[in-house]
This record gives C-alpha cells, sequence and structure tokens, in this order.
C-alpha cells in the first residue's frame, strides 16, 4: 500500500500574515470593520479609528501603541493555489486581529536588520514594519522582533495587547 509522505498544503513554511508557533492557542485575536478608505494586506498594522460608537473599527497604518496585525486567512485565498498572502481585505469587510501574539511579518525595503528583542518600527500610513527610523514610521512601545532578518525578509514580530503596554 502506497504511504503518503508529502504534506503540500499550498504555503510556504513562512507567509506574511500567518501566526508563528503554538499561538494559535496563545494568542489574542479580535474581529474588526475595515472602515478605512484603503484595502488592509495579511501581516500589516491596523488601528483604531475615533470616534463614538467606532471602538470595532480599524483602519491601515500603525501607532507608538499598535492595535494589532491583519491576520492571514486560508478561506481569503480559496481561488488562488498555490497561496500567496497577497490577497487583502477589503473596506467595509471583518479583519481577523491579531492583538497579542506572534506573526510573520515583512521587513521593508531599506530597513535595517532586525534584532531579536529590540522593538519594532511601525509605519503610521501603510502599516509596515522597519527595525529603523523613517520618515512616518514610529517606534513601538508593545511591538518586538522575535526573530533576526534583514530587508524584504520574513521575520517573527511578538505583540502585547496595546493597552496594557
Amino acid at each position: 500500500m502506497p504511504v503518503q509522505s508529502e504534506y503540500n498544503l499550498y504555503t510556504r513554511d513562512a507567509v506574511v500574515g500567518a501566526l508563528y508557533g503554538i499561538s494559535l492557542t496563545n494568542s489574542v485575536r479580535h474581529s474588526l470593520i475595515n472602515a478605512g478608505t484603503a484595502e488592509i494586506p495579511f501581516g500589516v498594522a491596523v488601528k483604531n479609528i475615533a470616534g463614538l460608537g467606532k471602538d470595532r473599527q480599524c483602519e491601515l497604518g500603525g501607532a507608538a501603541k499598535v492595535e494589532g496585525f491583519a491576520i492571514r486567512q486560508i478561506n481569503k485565498q480559496m481561488n488562488v493555489v498555490p497561496g500567496t498572502g497577497a490577497i487583502a481585505y477589503a473596506v467595509g469587510e471583518a479583519v481577523a486581529v491579531l492583538k497579542e501574539g506572534f506573526m510573520n511579518v515583512k521587513l521593508e525595503t531599506g530597513s535595517a536588520a532586525a534584532v531579536k528583542g529590540a522593538r519594532a518600527w511601525i509605519s503610521t500610513v501603510d502599516g509596515t514594519v522597519r527595525a529603523d527610523t523613517a520618515t512616518d514610521y514610529v517606534e513601538s512601545t508593545n511591538v518586538t522582533f522575535e526573530s533576526t532578518g534583514v530587508a524584504e525578509e520574513i521575520v517573527v514580530i511578538n505583540i502585547t495587547i496595546a493597552n496594557q503596554a
């Protein structure tokens, strides 16, 4: 009888926006509505929209205290095989947001090398991640690097709940 020796899930091991490690049981995840004006790609920071009655709404971009990161969802990629992680959350759509735990993100082009334990720099415009300062980037108080890497590589970040940082 033949034995299956390879298990292909149509994705690479490190995909932007994927939860890392055993974080499926050790993480805090929420659903927020993309009430901004732009799509939200997987693996980037999101921020709350200020105002009465908007506590469950988010938009693309980060802040010193990051609200969370958009989680990659396999069901959004059903028509894209092999999955690339390039699908985004549309405006008005519910966004799966990691508020605490570990996630794969891509270091922005031109970034310095990430050092494990160092704070991440987050774009206030598009939510991307760097290991050093640049225009429109702020040093995060609740996001650190959990792995090392250089620009354009996938690295692991650790986010803690923003209101506890």
